[in-house]
């Protein structure tokens, strides 16, 4: 394992998180590496770790005659700085634009972009002269687009990236590439808000946001380790200029889970073919915007007022609340997805055994059900309609030890084709109808159940036959079979 065989580097922020996962991997593959961090304990201990291949040096990335010396202490040290990984960091200024003061301005830039400007001012200083030389600048994904982070912390990454392509257009013509990783979403302290957060919080941070992410789970320091150790190495000695991002795929966009079901779902084509026609259950379709809640796990758009103004402010106790509500959420999908996707076995286990359905519309039968009649009246009605679409959307909880109320706004859409001549004239084939949820939920061993579903419904649209047409079709359909 030789790919920085003689090489020497400085990582910034390389005592904890990514830049310790890059130290050991560099060193590993031969390097030797100065560990340039302001964690004194934590970066003495991981030299101590290392041998004589690592050495630790205080720097404060803000501060110009801190990287001066470390720069300059690599070069006497070792002879030469091959590469330097700019990758210090932190989750800089919270909230909104209006509360954020001037001092956290001040400090969110003279760490992620002037401690990043240093970093290639030195060691461009003594590369050129070598005709050699890598550096590496720490993005992120929040500098390639917005609504991912808080407004500097974006801002501040989007400037890394756009000096990392302007000086490697300076700096290329002496030999010296200059690139930038664009991590995306990385279980480390920084993400979950504290340098001191343990394991335990940050293995419950990469439960709670794996299912953002297209390959199912977070990235894990060493994931961006390996992107630098490769970006150092020759193997890519004709790449310069470039955000080479890595996240799992978040960036590319919605994990496909997360798409809507008329984009997911198998199917004739022909159904939907100009001029053709929807067979019986053949489609059932499903809007209900699993995004609306899931991404209520993006930590760094969540800030109390009057919280700490700097890092990732989740405690684990509201981690743990955010994981309930997209739990309880989850219910309230599936009551939905059961029905659009006719699958009844989801459907019935969304409900504890006994169910009361209240609702403020003609034609369904307000009462307590025990779950599986309640399954079948609903399949037998459902078997009737063509298609549905139920939207529920805007979740707003309340969670009381082991019980929750859930409300949301909703909108239904029924279809009921013409087959056989028989059927609704064209143009009064659907029924829609929209207002809101209330959900009542009891927690049980296996997790979350309806207890009760009151449908309050404030608008109607189309005609109001469709459903009786289906309730008609659905009961020939059962005797039939």
């Amino acid at each position: 394992m030789d790919r920085l065989s003689g090489k020497t580097a400085i990582i910034t922020g390389g005592a904890s998180g990514i830049g310790a996962a890059t130290v050991r991997h560099f060193v590993a593959e031969g390097a030797r590496v100065i560990i340039a961090d302001a964690q004194e304990e934590k970066g003495q201990k991981l030299a101590a770790e290392l041998g004589d291949a690592a050495a630790f040096q205080r720097v404060d990335v803000t501060q110009e005659e801190d990287i001066r010396e470390v720069v300059d202490g690599c070069v006497e040290r070792w002879g030469q700085l091959d590469c330097i990984f700019n990758n210090a960091g932190f989750g800089g200024a919270l909230g909104s634009i209006e509360t954020t003061t001037v001092e956290e301005f001040d400090i969110t830039f003279d760490v992620l972009l002037k401690g990043v400007f240093l970093g290639i001012k030195h060691a461009a200083r003594v590369m050129r002269p070598q005709n050699s030389g890598v550096i590496l600048n720490t993005a992120s994904v929040a500098g390639l687009k917005t609504g991912e982070s808080p407004h500097l912390y974006s801002v501040a990454k989007a400037a890394v990236i756009h000096l990392t392509r302007s000086v490697a257009l300076e700096l290329g013509e002496h030999g010296i590439r200059v690139n930038c990783i664009c991590p995306g979403i990385v279980a480390t302290p920084l993400a979950a808000g504290s340098p001191k957060v343990g394991q335990e919080a940050l293995d419950k941070l990469a439960k709670g946001l794996a299912r953002a992410q297209a390959l199912g789970r977070v990235g894990q320091p060493e994931d961006i380790a390996r992107a630098a150790l490769w970006l150092a190495s020759d193997e890519a000695e004709w790449i310069t200029g470039h955000a080479q991002v890595v996240d799992g795929g978040a960036f590319a966009g919605r994990p496909w889970h997360r798409q809507a079901e008329w984009i997911t779902a198998d199917r004739p084509s022909e159904a939907l073919s100009p001029g053709g026609s929807l067979a019986h259950g053949e489609i059932g379709l499903d809007s209900c915007g699993r995004e609306n809640f899931h991404d209520l796990w993006n930590p760094a758009l969540r800030h109390h007022r009057g919280g700490p103004k700097r890092g990732w402010p989740m405690s684990g106790t509201e981690m743990d609340l955010l994981l309930e509500r997209a739990a309880i959420s989850d219910v309230v999908y599936a009551y939905a997805t059961g029905l659009d996707r006719r699958d009844w076995a989801l459907y019935r286990s969304i409900f504890t055994d006994s169910i009361e359905m209240e609702f403020s519309t003609a034609g369904i039968r307000s009462g307590t059900y025990s779950a599986d009649k309640w399954a079948r009246n609903a399949e037998r009605l459902f078997a009737g309609f063509s298609a549905t679409q139920h939207t529920s959307t805007n979740h707003v909880h309340q969670i009381n030890g082991d019980e929750a109320t859930c409300v949301s706004n909703m909108q239904a859409e029924h279809f009921v084709a013409r087959l056989d001549d028989e059927g609704p004239a064209e143009g009064q084939d659907r029924w829609t109808l929209g207002g809101y949820y209330v959900n009542e939920l009891v927690r049980q061993s296996d997790g979350w159940k309806l207890t009760k579903v009151a449908l309050n419904v404030t608008w109607r649209f189309g005609n109001p036959e469709v459903p009786l047409i289906a309730a008609r079709r659905g009961r020939a359909l059962s005797s039939d079979s």
